[in-house]
């Protein structure tokens, strides 16, 4: 029993350990400068492609450019995915209304039913295609 305790132990303690390493790692990309990560990407295309100090320094420069730039790309891929978004849900919005208007009561509050279940099984990772494909046949 005090080995398994002691084994647990040893463990726990290395996990907390690889955590706290991992966590303080410097090289982490996410806190480089746009400077370091092009120094550091040009350093690496030199040992692999053999530059001469001329393509060094014209790397580099397209490299700092790159990286400073990549932060306002990723800022307007979001605003676009977000205001995609915001187009769907208004169609799906303007569709619902052009359906209640066509199917009963009865018939509108099945097709609300069925929408919701397949909401749920997204949710799910549901990948029974056939399942979705026979839904609305009943």
């Amino acid at each position: 029993m005090k080995a398994l305790v002691r084994k647990s132990l040893v463990l726990v303690l290395v996990f907390v350990f690889v955590i706290n390493v991992s966590a303080q790692n410097p090289n982490r990309k996410s806190r480089m400068t746009a400077e370091e990560r092009a120094a550091k990407r040009t350093e690496m295309m030199t040992k692999q492609l053999d530059l001469t100090e001329d393509q060094q320094a014209k790397i580099k420069e397209i490299n700092l450019k790159h990286f400073q730039e990549r932060p306002n790309h990723q800022r307007q891929v979001r605003e676009e995915r977000r205001q995609n978004r915001e187009n769907m849900r208004s169609q799906m919005t303007a569709r619902d209304a052009e359906l209640k208007e066509v199917l009963t009561p009865e018939q509108y509050e099945k097709w609300q039913e069925k929408k919701q279940e397949t909401r749920e099984d997204q949710a799910k990772g549901t990948k029974n295609s056939s399942k979705k494909a026979n839904r609305f046949k009943k």
